[in-house]
């Protein structure tokens, strides 16, 4: 459930407004799920990077510490994920009304 409006997100910089190619969007989408599914492994917790690609490694660290959930690392994660999902969207926006939706 916490996946999901990343998932939006990245398909709405893949849609074909966007991104004429259907066939680079689908390879854009799964390299952006590998890169960050191995984000914390590929460029460590400091790195800048780490805030470009969807937050889903330190998700996975929040919510993959014990075996039980706590209340405050799932808000946590849902209000990473949401805000991330969010600004995704927001910039989409911004840059499909800059194009004047001619894409």
């Amino acid at each position: 459930m916490i996946g999901i409006p990343l998932g939006i997100a990245i398909g709405f910089w893949t849609q074909k407004r966007v991104t004429k190619r259907r066939k680079t969007a689908l390879l854009l989408t799964a390299l952006i799920a590998i890169i960050a599914i191995q984000s914390g492994s590929m460029f460590g917790q400091t790195s800048w990077l780490s805030y470009v690609f969807p937050p889903i490694y330190p998700v996975f660290l929040m919510l993959g510490k014990s075996n039980q959930f706590h209340l405050a690392s799932v808000l946590l994660a849902f209000i990473i994920v949401y805000g991330y999902a969010l600004l995704l969207l927001l910039l989409n926006f911004y840059y499909l009304n800059r194009c004047k939706f001619d894409r």
